[in-house]
């Protein structure tokens, strides 16, 4: 699972995902996307976040969610470490 967030002018422009062809960890990454989008912090997006956001995912694969938090928060700790 890969993310990459996209900025112009301190704000996020893009979003997006490389992942495998689980379809719960797909569902999590677009998620996560448009929650970036949207103005959500990187670096603040948990788990929890991605679970409400996507409903129906099976018991066994909701750590699929702690797969895409993560990747999240290291993509906007990047971002912030090129930008200072």
């Amino acid at each position: 699972m890969r993310l990459g967030i996209w900025r112009e002018g301190g704000r996020v422009v893009r979003a997006r995902y490389r992942a495998t062809s689980c379809a719960s960890l797909i569902a999590y990454a677009e998620a996560a996307c448009e929650l970036i989008e949207a103005g959500c912090d990187p670096t603040r997006l948990d788990a929890d976040a991605l679970r409400a956001a996507v409903t129906g995912v099976h018991p066994l694969h909701r750590s699929r969610a702690d797969l895409v938090a993560s990747a999240a928060r290291r993509a906007g700790t990047s971002l912030e470490e090129e930008l200072t």
